[in-house]
């Protein structure tokens, strides 16, 4: 009973704290984030500005944290960066699962015939292919007529200091297997259980032993014999009250620590699937099948489907993305429950999202006329702190950006113009439709600015989200493959940068920072990104552009 309570103890010391930071500190961050974009898009509509709010912040963020480093110091600014980096390290991490309603929503898109979607899918790829080496070999070739080589061979000298001070993942996280693994290096540094000493991160999670966890530290009883000596080390006992138990009640006691240890793991190794599955049957259930109201219950099912995702062999990622897993799911899950509830997969779909976003609660013209928000405009709404998130590393990494600013700027502005010339009338010849041939021109800008440029273009909006999701998508199945083909360096974090982050967006750019681990390539991913988005925009805000692609495309 005693080991029983022992556990159980541990365990809350271990969980409560994350869970704290997870439901309490985390969402009140979000939600004074959105809180800063929503106030941001009042005065953009005050100036009749066409711009995403979003951005702006973003921008505005990390610039606001480079002049308060060059005027406060940068210990300063690192105790705010810190209280930031909780919902933004949060939201970076995290971006794949706010791409998913995109996808969830797919079959309430307009219908594509065989020929048109074959010609998409073809067009997609060629143009996906040529435009990433294009963009690699370019800025290859800008490199070395700049003599930018040079400076990012001196950054090279303080890599580790710059991943060690930079990533979220090492310096502070939310995954249950990073933090036990910090405890347990806590415990070799300070004589516990594990001897000798290893590095951090040196053992896998599925491999961490429960009696190493759950077992306490013993404490090192030291004396020296006649003077200066060699120091004697007695390791203290847990079990020293009762030398010799009777073997019966220690095999008993033994079976029971053993099996409260393998459920305590499993608690602290994935407490939140468990509490989304407590939630979808304790509330989202009941709710759906007595109100009808869908939001809790599809958010529990999209939030298990991607934690689904998560554990799956890195084998099956590199084919299956997080993104398309969870979507896939979530949208069969979706369609056996409205079964069973007698209502069809349109409808269920229209309640996944009533286009209810937070910025309407800043505009009091529309507020009393919302309807009641659904999963997927609760993730939609979180896309914009992932979209401020980059804001982190962008300000870390100032000093890189701006000695490879030239680099960075030209192939992004230049993409951009060529996007939007070249794609509407190449596909528009080739039996795609002209609203869809539009939304072209935005296929591998970030969705938050692709949605206003294509909206200015008079463009198919949803397919818009598709193409720019499926090229971030792409960009990290394919990116590698496609880097080794143009023999990109795995230090050129300039290029890596660009063409990931003019070809790959936003998911593109959050694997640089989590999944590659190259924070220096996901500032300037970040860059490039607002860049060639940015220029998408304007362009298409000029006056007469509209008619001008419409001109393009033969009509």
């Amino acid at each position: 009973m005693a080991a029983i309570l022992r556990i159980m103890t541990t365990t809350l010391q271990k969980l409560v704290p994350q869970l704290i930071r997870s439901y309490l500190f985390i969402p009140l961050g979000c939600i004074a984030t959105l809180a800063l974009c929503g106030g941001i898009d009042a005065l953009l509509r005050l100036g009749h500005i066409s711009f995403p709010a979003s951005v702006l912040t973003m921008l505005t963020l990390s610039t606001a944290l480079m002049i308060a480093a060059r005027v406060f110091g940068e210990r300063k600014v690192k105790r705010v960066v810190n209280v930031l980096d909780i919902p933004l390290g949060f939201a970076s991490k995290h971006i794949s699962i706010v791409f998913t309603p995109s996808f969830v929503l797919l079959p309430l898109s307009p219908s594509m015939g065989g020929m048109e979607a074959g010609m998409v899918i073809a067009t997609f790829a060629i143009g996906f292919v040529a435009m990433f080496c294009a963009t690699a070999f370019g800025v290859q070739g800008l490199q070395r007529v700049l003599g930018s080589e040079k400076a990012r061979a001196k950054d090279h000298e303080h890599v580790d200091k710059v991943r060690g001070r930079s990533s979220p993942v090492v310096e502070e996280t939310d995954d249950p297997a990073v933090e036990l693994e910090f405890e347990l290096e806590r415990r070799r540094n300070s004589g516990g259980l594990l001897t000798p000493p290893t590095s951090s991160f040196a053992t896998p999670a599925s491999e961490i032993s429960t009696m190493e966890l759950f077992a306490p530290a013993p404490t090192a009883e030291t004396s020296r014999v006649r003077g200066v000596g060699p120091v004697c080390t007695r390791l203290g006992d847990p079990f020293q009250r009762d030398i010799h138990p009777p073997q019966h009640h220690y095999q008993r006691d033994s079976a029971i620590s053993s099996i409260g240890e393998k459920v305590a793991s499993h608690v602290v190794l994935h407490p939140h699937t468990i509490i989304y599955s407590i939630v979808f049957l304790f509330v989202g259930l009941p709710v759906y099948y007595i109100t009808g109201y869908t939001m809790p219950f599809h958010i529990s099912i999209t939030a298990l489907c991607y934690h689904f995702s998560l554990l799956l062999p890195a084998k099956l990622k590199k084919f299956l993305h997080p993104v398309l897993t969870t979507s896939g799911l979530t949208l069969l899950l979706i369609y056996l429950f409205a079964l069973t509830h007698q209502t069809s997969l349109t409808t269920a779909l229209n309640s996944y999202s009533t286009g209810t976003r937070y910025l309407h609660l800043f505009r009091p013209s529309e507020f009393y006329n919302l309807a009641l928000p659904g999963a997927g405009d609760l993730l939609s709404s979180l896309l914009d702190v992932s979209i401020i998130s980059l804001s982190i590393p962008v300000y870390h990494h100032r000093h890189s950006l701006q000695r490879h600013l030239l680099p960075i700027a030209l192939p992004s502005l230049l993409l951009s113009c060529l996007f939007l010339f070249l794609y509407p009338p190449i596909t528009s010849r080739i039996s795609i439709s002209g609203e869809r041939a539009k939304a072209f021109a935005a296929r591998s800008v970030t969705l938050a600015l692709a949605t206003p440029a294509v909206v200015n273009l008079a463009g198919d909006v949803g397919f818009t989200a598709l193409l720019t999701i499926m090229s971030g998508i792409v960009g990290v199945l394919t990116g590698p493959a496609l880097m080794r083909l143009c023999r990109v360096k795995k230090e050129d974090y300039v290029t890596w940068g660009v063409v990931v982050g003019v070809n790959a967006g936003a998911i593109g750019t959050a694997w640089l920072l989590v999944g590659r681990g190259d924070p220096r390539a996901a500032a300037v991913s970040t860059m490039a990104m607002v860049a060639v988005g940015v220029g998408m925009v304007v362009l298409t805000s000029l006056p007469g552009m509209r008619e001008a692609v419409e001109g393009l495309l033969g009509r």
